[in-house]
């Protein structure tokens, strides 16, 4: 992985955005989305990272070889990491509208407490827990951009392509207007 050539391409993505990282390998996710959530503190930026197929361990290790002290940033409030069960599983389902009013809340208080935007980097591996959640996934994916337009967030959306089916990565690609593959390439597109 070339660390500078991600950096730049990672440093191009601003406020507003929604992004879709398709990954082979853990480390080099990690390595990303570390990278992308460094970007972030130094931008005055609230970061979010949702966890659920690494360990927090394995997250901030990470985190730290990137340069982020993570006890600092928690204790600030700069950095929250969630796992699955905070944001998108209500009651061991996952509930849409929920997550909705969730990050809503978040970016409120985020707005109020003075930040310049909500940086949100999300491991999507919990929707693999039923089938029901994985049928939500997409229309999700789709709703998630509307409300990112309306504020001053930018997500990164975490896929494993040796988890997820391919027609579930073929419709995560159609769904966000940038993807991010093998690390470092960063492709846009449109979303209708």
């Amino acid at each position: 992985m070339n660390r500078n050539k991600v950096i730049s391409n990672l440093n191009g993505l601003v406020l507003k955005n929604h992004i879709s990282y398709i990954y082979e390998e853990k480390k080099g996710q990690l390595t990303v989305a570390s990278l992308f959530m460094g970007i972030g503190f130094k931008r005055k930026e609230r970061c979010v990272y949702i966890i659920d197929d690494n360990s927090i361990r394995s997250l901030e290790k990470a985190m730290k070889t990137a340069g982020t002290d993570v006890s600092a940033e928690t204790r600030s409030g700069n950095l929250i990491i969630w796992d699955k069960n905070d944001i998108y599983l209500k009651d061991g389902e996952f509930n849409v509208k929920h997550t909705l009013d969730r990050f809503g809340e978040l970016y409120g208080k985020t707005e109020k407490e003075g930040y310049r935007g909500l940086r949100i980097a999300s491991e999507m591996t919990w929707a693999l827990g039923d089938e029901k959640s994985l049928e939500k996934l997409i229309d999700y994916e789709i709703l998630v951009n509307s409300h990112i337009n309306k504020y001053n967030i930018i997500a990164m959306c975490q896929y494993n392509l040796a988890r997820f089916d391919h027609n579930t990565i073929k419709d995560v690609i159609f769904t966000h207007p940038y993807v991010i593959y093998k690390n470092s390439q960063i492709l846009y597109k449109s979303v209708k």
